[in-house]
């Protein structure tokens, strides 16, 4: 049987806290070679998300904002399903630069900001996701790219992770 829908916050930041726990995977995976499959973890995510997006179509008269939610969700199932298949396709690439692992933290602890700027209900963890925007989307993916082609699948596809992240960020506090 599911949650009744006033869980819908609860399930929501369960959420978030699954992608954490999916991103920190990966990078262990990708750092260390400790492959975790993700698979069950993904199946969470939906059926909790999809858990929210129920909740919102029955209730969407009572919810304050309703489409924010459902595009925030939205982003949400993005971003986990990128850790997902990024992880999957980590076992199969070559060891790491040490750059790339710290391009990958970054965007991890940018998802944090994110977490936080939801939870702690304050602008300035948004604000310093969008100051990040340029250094984590364009300019470090793109030096990265330039020096080492045989990891660029990672590359533009934890520059991805970075831009759903950003988008995400705009729907935070409306």
């Amino acid at each position: 049987s599911e949650p009744s829908e006033d869980k819908f916050d609860v399930i929501l930041r369960r959420g978030f806290l699954i992608i954490k726990d999916m991103a920190l995977a990966s990078l262990n995976h990708f750092e260390k070679g400790d492959y975790e499959n993700l698979k069950e973890k993904k199946d969470q995510l939906d059926k909790l998300m999809f858990f929210c997006k129920r909740s919102l179509t029955k209730k969407i008269n009572s919810f304050n904002k309703p489409l924010i939610y459902w595009e925030q969700i939205t982003y949400l199932l993005a971003i986990g399903h990128g850790y997902y298949y990024l992880n999957e396709y980590l076992k199969k690439t070559k060891k790491p630069s040490k750059e790339l692992i710290e391009y990958f933290s970054d965007i991890i602890d940018s998802f944090d900001l994110l977490y936080q700027g939801m939870y702690k209900k304050d602008i300035k963890f948004v604000s310093k996701i969008k100051n990040l925007k340029d250094s984590l989307v364009f300019n470090r993916p793109e030096l990265m790219l330039e020096k080492n082609k045989d990891n660029s699948a990672v590359i533009a596809k934890l520059m991805y992770q970075a831009r759903i992240i950003q988008l995400t960020a705009g729907s935070v506090f409306y």
